[in-house]
């Protein structure tokens, strides 16, 4: 059945993400910190509205924000019936005769085949690191045009089969812990501030290096203090901990 940007499932509204990405505001306001994004296909249940905005809850992992109403006024004949994520890497794809350029971690509609074209080819979860290397940090974002550390971990995530929550503190308690000198690649660390909150997370690439979202998506050294900058050599992020997600690392 072909769906506009709306979905009717047991009476509540579902929108749809039908642009490359969509921002999530924290407040009803373009001048609201962006807390995270929809990526393309993915989906959000309308909880309120307020003037011209949308207080919606993601259905991939459960984060409330607001969109405006203006993003889902466009109409796409699409068979929104499918939940295959493209994890290939970065692609485009035209529907009704409109090019969109994809991150990894869109959704994929089943109508589109013949339509997808792949830029990115991906073999493994380094290869699908490797792709977000430069992209500039965004608070909120989660996708290859903009990223932050969380959001980062997160699509990772997706790539190796776990669903983790957003925000760096939550991912930290998902897994199992691993005491350093027993980290392996693909392992995740974790690192906390003056308070001892956990503001910040990568991935471990092997045992002295790791890829994460500071500035922008970069290589740095891994030691047991935290994060050495490869560059000037500082020490930028102080280690909290090092947690086990995937059983396959």
């Amino acid at each position: 059945m072909a769906e506009s940007a709306t979905e009717y499932s047991n009476s509540a509204i579902i929108k749809i993400a039908h642009q490359s990405w969509i921002p999530l505001r924290k407040e009803p306001s373009s001048a609201s910190e962006m807390v995270s994004c929809l990526l393309f296909g993915e989906k959000a249940e309308v909880l309120s509205q307020q003037d011209d905005w949308l207080e919606v809850r993601c259905l991939h992992d459960q984060y409330m924000g607001f969109i405006p109403v203006s993003y889902f006024e466009t109409a796409l004949s699409i068979d929104w019936n499918s939940d295959v994520r493209l994890l290939s890497g970065l692609s485009s794809i035209e529907l009704n005769h409109q090019p969109y350029l994809l991150s990894p971690g869109s959704k994929i509609p089943s109508n589109s085949s013949g339509h997808l074209q792949i830029h990115t080819e991906i073999n493994n979860w380094i290869d699908f690191c490797y792709q977000y290397l430069n992209t500039p940090y965004l608070w909120g974002g989660r996708s290859i045009f903009g990223i932050d550390c969380s959001g980062f971990t997160q699509v990772y995530a997706e790539y190796r089969g776990i669903a983790l929550p957003r925000d760096a503190y939550q991912q930290a308690e998902i897994g199992d812990g691993v005491d350093f000198g027993d980290q392996k690649p693909g392992d995740l660390a974790f690192f906390q501030n003056t308070s001892g909150k956990i503001t910040h997370v990568g991935i471990l690439l092997d045992e002295q290096k790791i890829i994460h979202a500071s500035g922008k998506v970069r290589i740095d050294k891994f030691t047991s203090d935290g994060i050495q900058h490869a560059e000037n050599h500082n020490l930028t992020h102080v280690l909290a901990g090092i947690k086990r997600c995937f059983t396959d690392v």
